[in-house]
Order: C-alpha cells, then sequence, then structure tokens
C-alpha cells in the first residue's frame, strides 16, 4: 500500500493541534483496489488537521486517522483510524483502508519541505 499526508502547517509545536483547510490524506495504491484518491478534512474537524509533539512522528486527524510512530521503521507501531477528522470512502473499513491492516510498519518514508515565495 502506498499512502501519505499533506498539510501546510509546520510540525513545529509542543502538544497542540493545528487546524488548516489545505491538509488532506490520500491513497495511491491500496489493498481494496480502488484508484488513487485525496482524502479531505471533514469540514467541521478541520481544527484537527495535525497534532504536533516534539517527540512523536507526524499525526493526522483529531482520532489519529494516520499516526506515524517516532520509531516508524521499528515495529507495527503506526496506525490507522480514518473517519475522525478526514473523509473515509463508502463501503471501506476505517482501520484497514490506508495500509491493509489498523497497525503497520513502515517501510520508507519521505518527507517534502515546500517553502513558499514571499
Amino acid at each position: 500500500d502506498l499512502f501519505g499526508g499533506f498539510s501546510d502547517k509546520s510540525w513545529e509545536g509542543d502538544n497542540l493541534w493545528k487546524s488548516s483547510c489545505r491538509a488532506f490524506l490520500f491513497s495511491i495504491v491500496n489493498s481494496a483496489g480502488l484508484a488513487p484518491m485525496k482524502l479531505p478534512l471533514t469540514g467541521e474537524r478541520n481544527g484537527n488537521a495535525v497534532w504536533c509533539h516534539p517527540s512523536w512522528g507526524p499525526v493526522f486527524g483529531g482520532g489519529r486517522d494516520l499516526y506515524i510512530h517516532d520509531n516508524w521503521n521499528t515495529g507495527k507501531n503506526s496506525y490507522s483510524r480514518l473517519g475522525s477528522s478526514y473523509t473515509l470512502p463508502p463501503g471501506q473499513d476505517k482501520k484497514t483502508f490506508l495500509a491493509g491492516s489498523e497497525y503497520f510498519l513502515v517501510a520508507e518514508i519521505e518527507v517534502f519541505a515546500v517553502q513558499q515565495q514571499e
């Protein structure tokens, strides 16, 4: 499975939620066999777009819709529970859609920083 997330907010912060109207999760390859798709924030939960903590990996969504553990490559500590803040595709299981299972081992992670021109 191949999936990820985008946030227009910095990950800097200590125990705080950041809101966004532009953050989203995405699925490129999934075990359900669905086409690549963008999973936007639900309107009422955009205040919980991302959770920022200096010793945690990326967290998307108030129900930890996608949580990448800080030791992402050492065990099945990362997990997905879509549907709290980010849209779950109709008919899909909130715990298995992104990674094929609720808890998963991250094989590879890529992070890109986008700088805005002033």
